[in-house]
């Protein structure tokens, strides 16, 4: 898991997170899967 913040474009921060980053490959491409563990338990994000 990896701990930081988001920054916006003028470097002010937009949220705190604790994130698990996890690779699954969907429809032939890889793609990482984000799961907030802190805020959202069980919650994933494709990106």
């Amino acid at each position: 898991a990896a701990a930081g913040v988001w920054l916006g474009l003028d470097e002010t921060v937009l949220l705190r997170f604790e994130l698990t980053y996890i690779f699954r490959k969907v429809d032939g491409l890889w793609k990482i899967v984000l799961g907030n563990v802190r805020e959202h338990p069980g919650d994933v994000l494709l990106v």
